[in-house]
């Protein structure tokens, strides 16, 4: 039987050059000694990390071409917001004379003044709903208004005014067939009654005429020359139910 030696740790001898001694814990590398600067050696310009002059007079340039480029595109783009919502409320203000009608269980009307009407200013860019009054009572008065008095119309809405240039086609209005003086009813700008274009809706909620099929077409005045509209908004309106639709936009039609 071979005896064999037990070290104890006191017993190892320790390494003859105390540099080498590594903690294994120890994960941080030595520090890095920097080369010592050669005196002969010329420093090395520093590269300027900018732009030129040209370049930035290129880019400015550049910049101030598709500004002026973009101008007119954003200015269709805002024409083409604002006659959209002007359609918008049009379609509200034919449905509110529907609506009107199937409520009071008579004829009511979108008003449009045209050429005849005495105020000037509101020729072709005003529009109100009326209809006459409703006495089924024997009252006298208007069932729901008791201020209109049995014989004369009730105006159901203000006079409104279309946006900015926005103007409705001469050409349309003439071919509305329903023109009727709404009498006892206040008329804008102080004008004098007279027999408007209008567009009625009967009790069923359908057209009172045919014509009415034709809806409403508007445009900015700059955009008609000679009677013709190179671009302009439509609203058709279906017979026998009476719903109304925007169309959308015709080009170089009669105005």
């Amino acid at each position: 039987m071979r005896w064999k030696r037990f070290l104890s740790p006191h017993s190892v001898r320790p390494p003859s050059d105390p540099s080498k001694i590594q903690n294994p814990k120890s994960k941080i590398p030595a520090p890095l000694t920097p080369e010592p600067l050669n005196p002969l050696t010329p420093p090395q310009p520093l590269r300027a990390c900018a732009f030129s002059l040209v370049e930035l007079l290129a880019v400015v340039g550049i910049i101030a071409l598709l500004s002026v480029a973009a101008v007119p595109v954003m200015r269709g783009l805002g024409g083409s917001q604002s006659s959209r919502a002007t359609a918008q409320i049009l379609v509200s203000a034919l449905e509110q004379a529907r609506t009107a009608a199937i409520l009071a269980g008579t004829n009511a009307y979108l008003a449009l003044p045209d050429g005849s009407f005495s105020a000037t200013n509101y020729q072709f860019r005003s529009y109100a709903i009326v209809r006459p009054a409703v006495d089924l009572d024997g009252s006298t008065k208007d069932d729901f208004q008791t201020n209109v008095n049995a014989g004369d119309w009730v105006l159901l809405s203000k006079w409104e005014r279309l946006p900015g240039d926005l103007i409705f086609s001469s050409n349309r209005l003439t071919q509305l067939t329903n023109r009727i003086t709404p009498t006892g009813v206040p008329f804008p700008g102080n004008a004098s009654a007279s027999a408007l274009p209008m567009i009625g809706f009967t009790p069923s909620g359908g057209l009172v005429d045919p014509s009415g099929t034709a809806g409403l077409l508007f445009a900015s005045s700059a955009k008609v020359t000679n009677a013709i509209a190179t671009v302009a908004d439509r609203i058709d309106i279906a017979l026998y139910s009476g719903r109304v639709r925007y169309t959308g936009i015709v080009t170089n039609t009669n105005f």
